[in-house]
């Protein structure tokens, strides 16, 4: 709705208001006069005389960059302003989308001059509306519900005349009948507005686009037309590019198309443009798309008929590596015995076909046994036993001694009986780690991984280093979040000039910029990666530490690494085929 909508709305008003005074003149009050109207696109509270608990935002707006939100816990959350005249007869027309509330709560309220209350619009916890009569004390309560988390226009009117007094009630455009009647307002007029309420109250809503006029506000009450014309232009093994005709609606403006992949809507596109990507399809697989239309007011068209229905073709192969370059590709926290949770990133390393497939820990759950790993892993990521380097988790260590693991990958990955190995991938030095410092004899100086470490990178004159490991040294996720155990990895890396490191542990992926050992961004740091996707999936995030780049949840995918001879790319694949990161790197 926004800037176009108020404005015309504005304008409208003042039309109607001049064409009055040149037919019918009469005193001002009873023109169509606009008193008071704020779309908050000034971005400040400027045009309003009080507030509390209030603030002009951009995270829920109805259409335009700006709008009014309290967010409160037993505090008042309010914006009042006091108009310019005092005003028999009101109508305030505003948007309101309330997100959360407990209890009843205020959302909209008229006062007298000094601020004493005419009349208050109110909403319960179930969204429940009624109206109280300030004056009288009296509460009537209506049968109509507004929806909580959607936009709705609200109006309310006032008609102070003592004994002749009147309330009305409208909810996006329909007369709410039993909110609406006469009654008893006393004789003092209208002298300020309010939104939200000035007494503590715990209740989360947003407002936009006020008008307060002497006249019934009335908007658009119906939808755009139904979008034509949609087609494919682009289909790909995990991407289908969606086209169509733009829409018209009787306000002049569409403000978005909603897109819904077999009834389910998958996301939007704004007004302005008339193409969506869905980049999260699978291959070999059969989708029917629809579109509709919305109008500033928040009214649907309906969808697009027919569907449109498209079939993905296979999953498209990887591009050739530079000449020269190795793939690796990765993952940790990979499989269930039951469900099998591992199948689709296995498909996506047979795609990917590298030259080597390294595990990031906690390769079978949930304790690693020979058996697990045999009911599980070996039938999935089994496939490519072969090509595999793996490292252990702490769930590899919940059976004493790591037995499963070790019975399972063979002495081939041990040093000297330890869980840790290195070797060379073309112009690069690999080096698999094992970060259950308390099982292994401590990963500090003085341990026998760091001695074996140290020397190992002293001895070694490749170009580039990659390490990888189970536990995260930084993390942003909230499950186990930064490990700094493996803090002596990183400091022997530094030394050495390392420029990946690869962990698991946290289900999610996660990219840094490269940094220091202590965290600090630094073109000749490190970067790392987590990438606990493998398949037991997924973990949320909390807030982004330093220097995290890219952060994707509740996503199964494997880290596709092409290693050249003094430089790496990476993509993120996620199940299906789509990638959904992707960057380049050059060796220091």
């Amino acid at each position: 709705m926004k800037v176009g909508r108020t404005r015309r709305l504005i304008a409208s008003l003042v039309a109607a208001f001049a064409l009055s005074a040149l037919i019918l003149p009469g005193p001002t009050g009873s023109a169509a006069a606009p008193v008071f109207a704020d779309d908050f696109e000034s971005g400040d509270l400027g045009l309003w005389t009080q507030s509390s608990g209030f603030a002009v935002q951009q995270q829920v707006v109805v259409g335009g960059a700006w709008a009014g939100r309290t967010t409160t816990s037993g505090q008042p959350g309010y914006a009042s302003k006091t108009l310019a005249s005092l005003q028999t007869d009101v109508f305030l027309d505003v948007r309101v989308n309330l997100l959360s509330s407990s209890g009843t709560v205020r959302l909209l309220r008229l006062l007298k001059a000094g601020g004493g209350g005419i009349v208050s619009l109110r909403a319960s916890s179930s969204g429940t509306l009624s109206i109280r009569n300030d004056v009288s004390g009296t509460t009537t309560t209506s049968g109509t519900k507004m929806s909580k988390g959607v936009w709705h226009e609200v109006q309310i009117h006032a008609l102070v005349a003592g004994a002749g007094s009147m309330l009305e009630v409208w909810l996006d455009g329909v007369r709410i009948s039993d909110l609406s009647f006469a009654t008893t307002l006393g004789t003092k007029p209208v002298a300020q507005v309010q939104l939200g309420s000035s007494s503590p109250v715990t209740m989360d809503a947003a407002y936009d686009d006020i008008v307060a006029t002497t006249s019934l506000v009335t908007t658009d009450v119906s939808p755009p037309a139904v979008p034509q014309g949609l087609a494919a232009s682009r289909i790909t093994s995990n991407r289908v590019d969606l086209v169509w005709s733009a829409s018209t609606d009787d306000s002049g403006t569409v403000a978005e198309y909603g897109v819904y992949r077999d009834d389910v809507p998958i996301g939007s596109a704004p007004g302005n443009r008339t193409t969506f990507s869905d980049t999260f399809a699978m291959p070999l697989t059969s989708y029917s798309y629809t579109v509709d239309a919305v109008d500033p007011a928040g009214r649907r068209s309906a969808r697009s008929s027919p569907p449109l229905v498209v079939t993905t073709p296979a999953i498209d192969p990887p591009p050739p590596p530079p000449g020269g370059a190795s793939v690796l590709v990765a993952a940790g926290d990979i499989c269930q015995v039951a469900p099998k949770n591992c199948a689709g990133t296995a498909s996506l390393v047979e795609a990917s076909a590298p030259d080597v497939a390294v595990t990031l820990g906690d390769n079978q759950y949930n304790v690693g046994t020979l058996a697990q790993y045999l009911a599980s892993y070996d039938r999935e990521w089994g496939r490519f036993k072969d090509a595999t380097k793996p490292s252990p988790g702490n769930h590899e260590w919940k059976t004493p001694n790591a037995q499963g693991y070790k019975d399972y990958f063979g002495p081939s990955f041990l040093t000297n009986g330890g869980t840790w190995y290195s070797f060379d991938l073309g112009t690069w030095h690999i080096v698999s780690l094992d970060s259950q410092c308390i099982a292994i004899g401590g990963c500090g100086p003085g341990s026998p991984v760091y001695a074996w470490l140290q020397q190992d990178l002293a001895n070694d004159d490749h170009e580039c280093t990659l390490a990888y490991w189970h536990k995260p040294r930084y993390s942003s996720g909230i499950n186990h979040g930064s490990d700094t155990s493996s803090q002596p990895f990183w400091d022997l890396l530094q030394l050495e000039g390392a420029e990946l490191v690869l962990n698991g542990h946290e289900h999610h992926y996660e990219r840094f910029a490269p940094q220091t050992s202590l965290g600090a961004a630094s073109e000749t740091g490190i970067r790392q990666f987590v990438v606990g996707t493998g398949g037991n999936c997924c973990y949320p995030f909390g807030a982004p530490i330093a220097n995290s780049e890219v952060r994707i949840t509740d996503t199964r995918g494997i880290l596709e690494l092409t290693l050249a001879q003094s430089s790496y790319s990476w993509r993120f694949i996620a199940v299906g085929g789509a990638a959904l990161d992707s960057g380049t790197g050059v060796c220091h």
